[in-house]
């Protein structure tokens, strides 16, 4: 223990920082889902409470708990967004951080479960990032609870820091192990199918696009550093430098994709965890910093509530005991992921992972890369011709220059990248009946008829060669139905 202490500990401010970074990203992820409130957690939306509890139902599973479930009307939903943005300012502030981070836990599963549509990979980093925070000892430095009993002893190692490790390298790995096409190898063409999807480009992608070489090599790039991940971080020795070289890899790594294409909040909850493995000389450097943010706490106390300082404790067993199990739970998902034969057990996993909110998938651009590229034209039929409901101009097929402003958020374009899928085509229907009732209540001078739910496909084909572009139509609907 002497020796892991001494290896593997991280730095109590580095935890700090960390759980700021994913505060801050908690109350940017309430803000953007809570402009599609309606649109997405009412059962006014695209996806009622019953698609959920349906046995019939594609995304019905025996158990699912959520706070949303209590009602499907605007008004709880609202409630359920303030109390959010209330907790996370309250875990970038770090006041009873454990009773807040389990809300915020339990919020993210509750968010999470509600909708599934709109889901990616960083949502389950998030919840299960604050699931480990529960045991985390990431209250102790920058926060409101330790601004008194903060110590110059920094380096801490215990059960819940393992653990948090472990989980960090868990996504690298499997999301490496997953990676089985030839895009990813041989081919080593991975990044330029990624940077072909229009719908996700950002500028600076455009402006590397062109060039194979450099593509080809930042996908093996890509590909090594995810291997190298878990390696580095549990290096037997020198492993503060190692944790080092990791952290710079992933900073610029998630910067670049960050960069290069619209991913959500993705890359700001990959950089956030990665804060975990700041060594104690860069937090040194960085704590100068937050002696004004110190200062400012100093202030805040005097606000809120007056409570006894916290100092560390050791974990009670009982503790230890429930980070033991999630973590088996957790390592027995991951291999389900990677295709391991659990038999009878593997209904069992599913079911007790995603109870508990460790239901994970780490298949980014894995085993290859979406090609299915393409934008939606939402044409719709009115007393005086035909319009697309995105723009309310007229109708047209043609490519639009912005193909991501069509969708207008990372959440929206995941919408409508799972929307094709046959297996959510109970949803089409939702959206159709959504699309037109929310248009026809504020143009009530333009009413929508009719509707046509049309997919534009631009299937990317390798060399930059250019597929003719076909037209798709997912669903039809009008105002009687």
């Amino acid at each position: 223990m002497r020796y892991l202490y001494s290896e593997w500990s991280v730095d109590l401010r580095a935890l700090g920082l960390a759980r700021i970074a994913l505060g801050l990203v908690l109350i940017a992820d309430v803000c953007l889902r809570w402009s599609d409130l309606g649109k997405f957690y009412t059962d006014d939306g695209i996806f009622p409470r019953e698609m959920l509890t349906d046995p019939s139902s594609p995304f019905y599973h025996s158990w699912n708990p959520s706070f949303f479930q209590i009602s499907g009307g605007a008004l709880w939903a609202n409630v359920l967004f303030a109390v959010a943005l209330f907790v996370g300012v309250m875990v970038v502030l770090g006041y009873r951080t454990r009773l807040f981070t389990i809300l915020a836990f339990l919020w993210l599963l509750s968010v999470q479960i509600r909708n599934p549509l709109i889901l990616q990979a960083g949502d389950d980093y998030l919840r299960l990032m604050f699931l480990w925070g529960i045991f985390l000892p990431w209250g102790t430095r920058f926060s409101l609870d330790a601004i008194e009993t903060e110590s110059k002893e920094h380096h801490h190692f215990d059960l819940s820091v393992f653990t948090a490790l472990v989980q960090i390298g868990a996504l690298y790995l499997c999301t490496a192990l997953m990676k089985t096409s030839v895009e990813w190898h041989s081919g080593a063409d991975a990044l330029y199918y990624a940077l072909s999807l229009d719908q996700m480009i950002k500028p600076l992608g455009t402006v590397i696009y062109p060039n194979e070489v450099l593509l080809s090599a930042l996908t093996r790039a890509s590909l090594v550093l995810e291997y190298l991940i878990p390696v580095l971080i549990f290096m037997p020795w020198q492993n503060k430098f190692f944790r080092s070289v990791a952290f710079i890899g992933l900073l610029l790594f998630h910067l670049g994709i960050e960069l290069t294409m619209h991913v959500g909040l993705f890359s700001w909850i990959s950089i956030s965890v990665a804060l975990i493995l700041l060594p104690g000389n860069w937090v040194d450097v960085l704590e100068r910093v937050f002696r004004f943010v110190r200062s400012i706490f100093f202030h805040v106390k005097y606000i809120l509530p007056y409570r006894n300082p916290v100092s560390m404790k050791k974990l009670p067993n009982a503790a230890q005991f429930a980070i033991l199990t999630l973590t088996t739970i957790g390592v027995l998902k991951n291999m389900d992921l990677l295709g391991v034969p659990f038999g009878k057990m593997e209904s069992a996993v599913e079911k007790v992972s995603r109870g508990i909110g460790l239901h994970q998938h780490w298949g980014m651009f894995a085993p290859a890369v979406y090609k299915d590229d393409g934008w939606y034209v939402y044409e719709a039929t009115t007393g005086d011709g035909k319009i697309d409901l995105l723009t309310g101009k007229d109708a047209s097929e043609d490519k639009p220059e912005k193909m991501f402003d069509r969708y207008g958020s990372a959440r929206k374009r995941k919408l409508g990248e799972n929307l094709r899928f046959e297996w959510n085509s109970s949803i089409r229907k939702p959206l159709c009946d959504h699309l037109i009732t929310t248009w026809n209540a504020e143009h009530p001078k333009k009413q929508v008829e009719e509707l046509r739910v049309v997919y534009m496909l631009e299937r990317t084909l390798p060399n930059y060669q250019e597929s003719p572009i076909r037209r798709q139509e997912l669903v039809h609907c009008n105002c009687d139905d």
